[in-house]
């Protein structure tokens, strides 16, 4: 039987445990062959692939912390989008293989 991958929670905020720690991520969307998310502080977009989310899960890079209520979630989005940060678009990749 296969294992089956973990797809981010709707709203899921999800706090790094290594590298980034202290840091967070917002899921924002599933996209066509990843996950975008928000990297808070920054906001910094953030791309996944399942295998890599699911591996981030597994060895414990990254834990959800809580879904966000639809409010809270709502105004980080607007927030995020009024302050773009120059940096965008980073992967997770490099760091799941740690």
């Amino acid at each position: 039987m296969k294992n089956k991958k973990a797809n981010p929670v709707l709203r899921g905020l999800y706090a790094w445990n290594t590298v980034h720690a202290g840091s967070f991520l917002l899921y924002t969307e599933s996209l066509k062959d990843c996950h975008r998310f928000l990297f808070l502080p920054g906001p910094t977009e953030y791309y996944s692939t399942n295998e890599d989310f699911d591996r981030c899960l597994k060895n414990n890079t990254l834990e959800l912390v809580e879904p966000l209520p639809d409010e809270i979630y709502n105004e980080t989005i607007q927030i995020s989008l009024a302050c773009p940060s120059p940096k965008t678009k980073m992967g997770i990749n490099e760091i799941s293989k740690n």
